[in-house]
């Protein structure tokens, strides 16, 4: 097995690393340095997948607890890109239906309501306690906004969401329609930092339960509102001002972004404008297993598209796109700072919701950490708007200073 390692890794030159096998031996790649990360093989099976570079396998295994792993998690992804490039396209398996933990299973159609709910739930309900590990306070489950280096996690998400409501810039009283509110952390503070009157809109009930007592707690139910519906049941006469959509377009199927972009138009008044923040894929760099693993574990049907093509469904129906901002780097350290939160209360999250969730998880934030430093995966913040149709004047300013103004 030794030999095997050794030849598998021969053209390796980053970190050192090194192989704990279920006998007990340790493979180091670099003796006598020391690793900086160990990956655990606790069961000889694994030899044929380890040596093909099956990643897919790899992945469940890890899930499974077949494959684990000593030291940081996100230094270990540059070895398995290393791997990845080792194994012939053509001889790569398709992916697996075997779960090693829990696993998304579909039993509704796709494209329909219920399996729009259905896949939402299966992310949320993992239990909001366990959101609450790793996320910030306010817990917001999207890219933070990190204005310095020394900014934390909490500060940054609180940055974020006042750079949302600025470039929406909402004034008191106006409607904003949150999509996909999650805890209801901008809804709320919208309503309280900006007179905002707010539609939350979210999938999970579970979700809502949580942000409704978040909102009857700072006394705000006069202007806050939470619904659990589908962005497709909401009602054909409502009309808004504003409508954040922040981590919610990711989770609409390809097919469905014409329709969607269809009904954020229809529920926005004349000058309106839509915020869409959602992650983007890069045509030239596809994921592969890790797109795979993310479906089956953490986000069933999300799908990917690059952000030219989301503009392009809104355009069609209309939109007129004002401005795209890349947040890349944000979403990578955001990740990472969710890691590392995740590992260091591991104990507590697998007293909630077992330790195959949290393998996945953890995973999950470590490896897509990776993919937004490397360049793999973007997002974008699209402002657009509903043109009022009065000469093709905009409400916007003609710049962008009033979003860094001191507050």
């Amino acid at each position: 097995m030794h030999e095997v390692l050794s030849r598998l890794f021969s053209g390796w030159a980053g970190e050192p690393f090194a192989v704990q096998l279920w006998d007990g031996t340790c493979w180091s790649s670099a003796p006598p340095a020391r690793p900086r990360f160990t990956v655990i093989a606790r069961d000889p099976a694994l030899l044929p997948e380890l040596a093909a570079s099956d990643l897919e396998v790899l992945g469940e295994a890890y899930v499974a607890g077949g494959l684990g792993l000593e030291g940081d998690l996100l230094a270990c992804f540059p070895l398995l890109e290393f791997l990845a490039a080792q194994r012939p396209a053509a001889s790569r398996s398709a992916p697996s239906t075997a779960a090693g933990g829990r696993a998304f299973v579909a039993t509704r159609a796709p494209l329909s309501l219920e399996r729009a709910r259905e896949a939402v739930n299966f992310h949320s309900t993992s239990s909001s306690d366990f959101f609450a590990l790793f996320l910030d306070a306010q817990r917001v489950y999207s890219c933070a906004y990190f204005h310095t280096a020394d900014d934390t996690l909490d500060a940054a998400q609180l940055h974020k969401l006042e750079h949302v409501c600025r470039k929406l810039r909402i004034r008191p009283g106006e409607q904003l329609l949150d999509l996909g509110c999650g805890w209801g952390a901008l809804t709320i503070h919208a309503a309280r930092h900006h007179g905002a009157v707010v539609t939350g809109v979210t999938l999970s009930a579970q979700q809502a339960e949580v942000a409704r007592r978040r909102i009857r707690d700072a006394g705000l139910q006069d202007r806050c509102t939470i619904e659990v519906c589908d962005f497709r049941e909401l009602a054909g006469d409502a009309r808004f001002d504003h409508i954040a959509s922040v981590g919610a377009v990711e989770h609409v199927v390809a097919e469905l972004l014409p329709a969607y972009y269809a009904r954020c138009y229809q529920l926005l008044r004349p000058g309106g404008l839509l915020l869409s923040h959602g992650i983007s894929s890069r045509p030239s760099r596809p994921l592969g297993a890790g797109n795979a693993f993310q479906r089956k574990y953490i986000f069933p049907d999300h799908e990917l598209v690059p952000v030219s093509q989301t503009l392009v469904a809104a355009e069609q129906v209309g939109f007129e796109v004002r401005d795209v901002e890349s947040l890349r780097e944000h979403y990578a350290r955001t990740l990472a700072a969710w890691y590392r939160r995740l590992d260091a209360r591991a104990s507590e999250a697998v007293a909630l919701v077992g330790e195959a969730t949290v393998r996945a998880f953890t995973a999950y934030l470590a490896g897509t950490s990776y993919h937004f430093y490397n360049g793999d995966l973007d997002i974008h913040q699209s402002l657009l708007e509903r043109c009022g149709g009065d000469g093709g004047a905009s409400r916007l300013p003609p710049t962008r200073a009033d979003l860094y103004r001191a507050p």
